[in-house]
C-alpha cells in the first residue's frame, strides 16, 4: 500500500506509553490518520465486520499501535482516526445517508445541540458504523492480546449477530435491566438495524434537551443497551465481552454471562496517560456537565 493510499482527507461513510512490538514493525500496518475521502467508506473486506477500525478524540493517540507485549492487530486492518472537526463533517454527510435510507431523522441537529463531545461521539460512532461498518475502539485503549484470533472467532460464534459489543459490568452491579453495553467497543455489519434504533433513541433524549434520565441513558450504554435489546434476544446482537470496571475491558469469544468474568483473559486495558487527553479532561466530562445541566445547547446553533 502507497503513501498516497495512507494519508486521506477527513470522509465520511462512511501517551505516556511506548510501546515497541517488533512484529508490528515489520509487517508495516496499514494506518490512515485520517478518515477516508468524503463520501465514501473506506475499502471493505469480505467480512461480515469489515476489517476496519475507527476511533476519535482530540489528538490522536496512534491506536494502531497502541499495545503491549501481547497485543497485536492484523495487519490488513485499516485504521482511521477523526478529530473533533473530521467527526463534525463526517456526521453532516452521514446526516443525510440515514434520512435518505433508513429514515433516521435529526442525527446532525442532535450531535450540534450536544456542548458535550463524548456524547456527539456516541452519536457518530453509531452512525459511522451504521453506514459502513467496522469496528470502533475508544481511543484510550490499549490491546492486549491477539485481536484477529478474537475477530474470528466472535464471527464464527455468532452467525447471524450485525452487532457485537461488551455488557457494561461496572453498571450492571447496580442494575441489569436492560442489560447496559458498553459503546467503547462495537462491531458491526453495515446497516446494523439496531445501530439504527440506537440514533433514533438517543436523536429523541437529546431533541427533549433530557435530565430526566441518567446521564448514560442519553448516548450511551443504558441508551444502547434499551435499543439492541430485541435484537439481543433475536440473535442480531451479540455479547462477546464484559467492560468490569472503569480501567479494564475483559473477554472471551465464547462470552456466557454466569462465567466469572475476572477469570477471562483481558483484551484491553484503558491507557489512563491517554483520558483525559482524548476528550479534553474532567472538567468537560459529560458527569460534570450533566450535574451543571450544561450537556445541551439551549438553541439550535
Amino acid at each position: 500500500m502507497t503513501k498516497k493510499t495512507l494519508v486521506r482527507r477527513p470522509a465520511l461513510c462512511g501517551g505516556a506509553l511506548v510501546v515497541v512490538v517488533v512484529v508490528v514493525v515489520m509487517v508495516r500496518p496499514r494506518h490512515d490518520r485520517a478518515s477516508p475521502p468524503l463520501g465514501r467508506c473506506p475499502e471493505s473486506s469480505r467480512e461480515r465486520i469489515p476489517r476496519h477500525v475507527f476511533y476519535t478524540g482530540k489528538v490522536d493517540s496512534r491506536l494502531r499501535m497502541l499495545t503491549d507485549a501481547n497485543g497485536s492487530w492484523p495487519a490488513d486492518f485499516g485504521f482511521s482516526f477523526f478529530s473533533d472537526g473530521a467527526m463534525r463533517t463526517s456526521m453532516k454527510h452521514l446526516d443525510a445517508e440515514l434520512a435518505k435510507t433508513n429514515n433516521v431523522t435529526g442525527a446532525y441537529d442532535a450531535f450540534e445541540s450536544l456542548r458535550n463531545w463524548a456524547l456527539r461521539a456516541d452519536l457518530w460512532r453509531y452512525a459511522i458504523l451504521w453506514a459502513c461498518g467496522g469496528i470502533y475502539v475508544d481511543a484510550k485503549m490499549k490491546l492486549t492480546a491477539d485481536f484477529g484470533a478474537f475477530y474470528a472467532n466472535a464471527l464464527s460464534s455468532h452467525d447471524d449477530a450485525s452487532l457485537m459489543t461488551c455488557a457494561d459490568r461496572y453498571l450492571t452491579r447496580r442494575d441489569a435491566e436492560p442489560l447496559p453495553l458498553w459503546q467503547g467497543f462495537l462491531m458491526a455489519a453495515p446497516r446494523s438495524p439496531d445501530l439504527a434504533e440506537t440514533l433514533r433513541l438517543a436523536i429523541a433524549n437529546v431533541q427533549r434537551r433530557s435530565y430526566d434520565v441518567r446521564v448514560l441513558a442519553i448516548t450511551g450504554p443504558r441508551a444502547i443497551g434499551a435499543a439492541v435489546r430485541p435484537g439481543l434476544d433475536k440473535g442480531r446482537v451479540a455479547i462477546v465481552c464484559d467492560q468490569v470496571a472503569r480501567t479494564e475491558t475483559i473477554t472471551t469469544p465464547f462470552l456466557r454471562l454466569n462465567k466469572t468474568v475476572r477469570d477471562n483473559p483481558l483484551l484491553f486495558v484503558e491507557d489512563k496517560a491517554l483520558h483525559d487527553d482524548v476528550r479534553g479532561g474532567t472538567a468537560h466530562s459529560y458527569s460534570a456537565m450533566y450535574r451543571a445541566r450544561d450537556l445541551y445547547h439551549t438553541a439550535r446553533r
